[in-house]
């Protein structure tokens, strides 16, 4: 699903930012478990990933502001840092993958390719290591 919003509107996501973050990033998610569900081949190298997930919780949003040295534009990215919680039998997961489907899954809400995700924890919260 794609949400298209105007100028005014994406000020306000920026001002807004944890909370409003945080929903981008659950209608994300949910859009790669349909995926996942779907057997959509694109993301299945994630399925693990995104099984595991228990939570996603955005800790904190940034919003950055530079010019490019080639073209002297302007330009703004939000550096938006996230805590995962998941559940696995094994002692870490890695999220690279997931969090870059992620971040592109975020980008299709929103409608710019100016995001970008950081794990600042990830957390396992199954204590029974057992097979």
């Amino acid at each position: 699903m794609k949400i298209i919003i105007t100028e005014n509107q994406y000020k306000i996501l920026l001002e807004s930012n944890t909370e409003s973050m945080q929903n981008v990033i659950d209608m994300a998610f949910e859009t790669l478990e349909e995926k996942c569900e779907e057997g959509d081949f694109d993301v299945s190298y994630v399925e693990h990933e995104v099984y595991a997930t228990e939570e996603i919780k955005v800790v904190e949003v940034q919003k950055v502001t530079g010019k490019n040295y080639l073209t002297g534009k302007e330009s703004s990215h939000l550096y938006v840092t996230i805590d995962i919680r998941y559940h696995s039998v094994f002692e870490s997961v890695d999220y690279d993958e997931m969090i870059h489907e992620l971040r592109l899954e975020c980008e299709n809400v929103v409608g710019k390719g100016n995001i970008r995700l950081k794990v600042r924890d990830s957390i396992n919260i199954n204590t029974n290591r057992q097979w």
